[in-house]
């Protein structure tokens, strides 16, 4: 439960205690339950942050100012001056792991300085002594040296700026490197279980879940553009996959009560399904789909769809049958779009494939009609689950998937300019409708 329900929760022990609706044992056991509320996490997160920020700036003002005159100096004095930061932070570490190992500002300013210093030490000794190697050699050495700092510091800034550094290495860096994210990712996942046994909810566990979630979409873009270089169409089934088991293996993860904000794998994956089956209406993108399908007498690539569908489609539907006996039914519909986008790759590919020998071409609308239908399913669930809720949020998100997709079909067809105005203003009616009688109801409600 989040702090504020929990200091709430204490702060309403006394009077239900006080007019008999539960005893002083219950209350007792409550307080033992949740355990104390740590006041001044306020506080201590904005002392933190001017850490982390403080010592992104010494370092940074460091290399500015030994950048100035470098040229002039001798090549001693800059060996001397390349490792004195990097002396200097890692003494600075030494004595916070012994004297302030419980302060968490100490070692997130301290961890990030030292960061940067090993940066810093390693360009400028490269650039005194000329030594050979270019800039993504020289970013994953960086990387790695960060790592240890990771867990000697009990820091998570080291750990946010890894998962980019390796993210940006793998990406940006060249072909061939797309395969070694995912070694070098699994390096950090011990942080995280760590972070999770102290606390599934903390601010820092959540962080470093948006960036490691982000980055992990990064990377099976890089990957799949390398291992699919003939067959980039199925980038759609490999996404839909991906995210669905974000989004329904976060749903197993975290309680209900919690924002977006606090459920990163939830709100990337449920933006990510609803991305991918919004571009799956297009027709265009099935007569892409369908120009695979023509390629796939190709050698292996007709087992290609069901090596990478396959494995997606068992663990989604394990994911799916756990949120049923779980009773969250609801992510049942969002959830299942890998199997539709499955059953859709396998009809169409195979059925495009038989038309190169037909000569019949294949109707792409159909398959699009399909997902139109489906998407527009989906807004209609999301919106009605929000008047039933009474979460104007969640209306107002089915209201503007509905209105994304009139506005897509209506601009990419030969329908009439009188008729597109019409249904415009009838969904935008239904905007301020529901929107009004929802915010009526809360009036009454607060009454």
């Amino acid at each position: 439960m989040d702090k504020k329900k929990i200091k709430w929760l204490y702060g309403e022990l006394p009077l239900l205690v006080d007019r008999q609706i539960i005893s002083e044992e219950s209350a007792e056991r409550l307080r033992q339950y949740y355990g104390d509320v740590e006041e001044g996490s306020g506080r201590r997160m904005a002392f933190i942050v001017f850490a982390i920020l403080g010592a992104a700036l010494i370092g940074a003002g460091i290399i500015l100012i030994l950048a100035h005159n470098w040229d002039a100096l001798s090549r001693t004095l800059r060996t001397f001056l390349a490792l004195a930061p990097l002396i200097s932070a890692q003494s600075l570490a030494g004595w916070v792991i012994w004297r302030r190992s419980e302060s968490a500002a100490w070692r997130e300013g301290t961890a990030t300085f030292l960061v940067f210093a090993v940066g810093a030490s390693i360009a400028l000794i490269s650039q005194t002594y000329h030594i050979s190697g270019g800039g993504d050699s020289f970013l994953l050495t960086w990387m790695l040296l960060s790592v240890p700092l990771v867990y000697l510091m009990r820091a998570n800034v080291p750990a946010l700026l890894y998962t980019a550094g390796i993210t940006a290495w793998s990406a940006g860096c060249g072909s061939g490197h797309a395969f070694y994210y995912w070694p070098l990712a699994a390096l950090i996942v011990p942080h995280f279980v760590i972070l999770g046994r102290e606390n599934l909810f903390s601010n820092r566990l959540i962080v470093l879940s948006w960036v490691f979630t982000l980055s992990f979409c990064v990377a099976v873009g890089t990957t799949a553009k390398e291992s699919l270089p003939f067959s980039w169409p199925l980038v759609y089934l490999v996404y839909c996959g991906v995210f669905a088991v974000l989004y329904l293996g976060g749903s197993l993860l975290y309680t209900k009560g919690q924002g977006w904000w606090r459920q990163p794998f939830v709100s990337v994956g449920a933006a990510g399904i609803t991305v991918i089956t919004f571009l799956l209406t297009n027709q265009r993108i099935w007569a892409n789909i369908g120009w695979f399908g023509y390629r796939m007498n190709e050698p292996g690539a007709g087992n290609l769809l069901l090596t990478l569908g396959l494995p997606l489609v068992v663990v989604t539907s394990c994911l799916l049958a756990a949120c049923v006996r779980r009773k969250q039914a609801g992510r049942v519909l969002l959830g299942v779009a890998p199997l539709v986008v499955f059953g859709g790759y396998i009809f169409f590919t195979y059925l495009a494939s038989g038309a190169e020998k037909t000569g019949i071409p294949v109707n792409t609308i159909v398959p699009a009609v399909l997902f139109n239908v489906y998407f527009f399913i989906l807004g209609v669930n999301t919106t009605v689950s929000g008047i039933r809720s009474g979460r104007l949020g969640t209306v107002n998100a089915g209201m503007f998937l509905l209105a994304a997709l009139v506005l897509a079909r209506f601009f990419d067809s030969g329908i009439g300019f009188v008729i597109r105005g019409v249904v415009f203003i009838i969904v935008g009616v239904g905007f301020l409708t529901t929107n009004l009688v929802l915010l009526r109801r809360g009036r009454e409600r607060a009454v």
